[in-house]
């Protein structure tokens, strides 16, 4: 009965690590992820009009991501005369999104 009871608790014990272990593999890239998102959107800044609206790549800095943006529909940007656009980042062998960054820029089309 001692030896099942052992047996258990080191089943636990090893679960539990290895979820642990998941979960610190995870926030690690999630905190690399947003900072080369960070340095991306610095450089896109730079110049607005040309931050890409419906574009793919991959992270000029860590090759292991890629990134996508896509404009979201938001009537209240379009108001003001701006669009909205969502920069995501996930890891290039997993899908998950790992990170993902809304920016407000000036509509394209809209003259100066």
């Amino acid at each position: 009965m001692g030896l099942a009871l052992l047996a258990a608790l080191l089943v636990s014990i090893l679960t539990v690590r290895s979820r642990a272990a998941r979960q610190t593999v995870l926030a690690r890239a999630r905190q690399d992820a947003a900072r080369s998102a960070d340095r991306l959107l610095t450089r896109w800044w730079a110049d607005p009009v040309t931050f890409p609206r419906g574009a793919t790549g991959v992270m000029p800095d860590a090759p292991q991501f890629t990134w996508r943006t896509r404009v979201v529909d938001n009537r209240s940007a379009r108001n003001l005369g701006a669009s909205v656009v969502r920069l995501e980042v996930s890891d290039r062998d997993a899908p998950e999104i790992l990170v993902a960054v809304e920016v407000l820029l000036p509509a394209k089309d809209l003259p100066e």
